[in-house]
């Protein structure tokens, strides 16, 4: 044994070779480390973005704008809508402007989060889009301008609902 170590140690071809297999050895521990260190940073990444994006839907003004849209739908008053509506759907586009960048930068799941929140937004954006597509009501072009990733992300809940209720049927 002690001799197969000498020869081992003496001679290069042999020694360089256990060199290398060790140091490929510690490497490939090292990368397999770091992948399972970067996947538990990835989903507790996505977790506060998650977290985030739910304390934005939840927070007290988007819940005011939420409030003060559903009012004004149910109400008659042409006047009111015109120049009361578009303030309220243009704060609520920035939110949605907020967590489509949360999508966008992978900090949240989109078909997560669709799962959770998609048919609440849906029903918002199909409000939002009726509005649009009357001729005495406002338009909001201004506000689809300011924030265009707002108004995509409510397109896309819309879209996820229809796929959804054709999947669970």
């Amino acid at each position: 044994m002690c001799n197969f170590i000498i020869s081992s140690l003496t001679d290069p071809s042999i020694f360089w070779g256990a060199m290398e297999a060790i140091a490929t050895l510690i490497a490939a521990s090292v990368i397999i480390y770091e992948f399972r260190r970067l996947r538990q940073e990835n989903v507790a990444h996505k977790v506060e973005g998650f977290q985030y994006a739910l304390k934005l839907l939840e927070a007290d003004d988007f819940k005011r704008y939420i409030e003060g849209f559903n009012f004004l739908a149910d109400s008659s008053n042409a006047g009111e809508l015109r120049s009361k509506m578009p303030p309220i759907v243009q704060g609520i586009l920035q939110t949605m402007e907020i967590i489509n960048l949360l999508i966008s930068e992978r900090y949240l799941s989109e078909d997560f989060f669709f799962k959770i929140e998609g048919i609440r937004l849906a029903n918002l954006s199909e409000k939002i889009r009726l509005f649009e597509e009357g001729k005495e009501t406002p338009q909001f072009e201004e506000q689809r301008r300011l924030y265009p990733n707002g108004r995509d992300l409510l397109y896309r809940a819309e879209k996820w609902r229809e796929r959804f209720s054709k999947e669970s049927k």
